[in-house]
């Protein structure tokens, strides 16, 4: 189910969360966003790095059943910290 992982650079707005192409902006057209998912209703959880291939650092927003039927959302932070400080925020979101 995860052959392939890319890289994006994310932003967490009061509105939900924005993820770019890339961190590098070189033209205007980097300023817009690749994608938005809105954190209403949402769970987020450690995902143990078996249901990943083995990859570390991963975690899991699952949204509402009400909320637009979007699929759970799997990403992975370079480092545990980053992870851990991912997850806070969106829990205190």
């Amino acid at each position: 189910m995860f052959d392939s992982w890319d890289t994006r650079f994310c932003v967490l707005s009061n509105a939900g969360l924005l993820y770019f192409p890339n961190e590098k902006i070189e033209s205007s057209s980097d300023l817009v966003p690749q994608n938005f998912k809105p954190l209403n209703d949402f769970v987020v959880v450690f995902v143990n790095p078996d249901e990943v291939k083995g990859r570390k650092n991963c975690f899991r927003v699952i949204f509402s059943q009400d909320q637009l039927k979007l699929k759970p959302l799997t990403l992975m932070a370079p480092t545990e910290q980053d992870m851990r400080e991912w997850v806070r925020a969106m829990r205190l979101h």
